[in-house]
C-alpha cells in the first residue's frame, strides 16, 4: 500500500490514478492528521508527503509515525528549492521533486515496495 499526503487534490488525484493503474493499493489524504488516522488502520509500505502543508509539521508527522512499528518509507515532495536540505533535517533518503515525470515515480514507488532489507544510513539519497 502506498500513501499519498498532499493538499493539493489535482497532484494527489494524478498520483493516485497512477499508482492505482499500476496495480498498487492507495490511500490519499489532504493532510497529516488525516493520514496519521488511516495508518492506524492500513500500514502503508510508503507514504509520499508534500513537504508545505498546512495542519501538524513534517517533524511531528515523523515523530508519530516512529512511535508505530512497522515505519514506512517516506518520500518528501515538494516544489522547494532546498528540498534536499529540508528532507537532511527531516532524516528523510528520499525527494521527489516537483512537476515530476510518471516514470520518476512509479520507478521509485517500485525501488522502495520492493525493497527487502532496510536502507542503510551510507546508501547514496535519492534526489528524483
Amino acid at each position: 500500500t502506498v500513501m499519498i499526503i498532499d493538499d493539493n487534490a489535482d497532484i494527489r488525484d494524478a498520483v493516485k490514478t497512477a499508482l492505482m493503474l499500476e496495480g498498487y493499493a492507495v490511500i490519499a489524504t489532504e493532510n497529516r492528521d488525516e493520514a496519521l488516522e488511516a495508518i492506524s488502520q492500513a500500514a502503508p509500505a510508503v507514504i509520499l508527503m508534500d513537504h508545505e502543508m498546512t495542519g501538524i509539521s513534517a517533524r511531528t508527522f515523523l515523530e508519530q509515525l516512529q512511535d508505530r512499528q512497522g515505519t514506512p518509507k517516506v518520500v518528501l515532495m515538494t516544489a522547494g528549492m532546498k528540498a534536499r536540505e529540508h528532507a537532511d533535517e527531516l532524516g528523510l533518503l528520499y525527494v521527489l521533486m516537483k512537476p515530476f515525470d510518471y516514470t520518476v515515480l512509479m520507478n521509485l514507488v517500485r525501488r522502495l515496495t520492493t525493497r527487502t532489507k532496510p536502507i542503510l544510513s551510507h546508501e547514496e539519497p535519492c534526489q528524483c
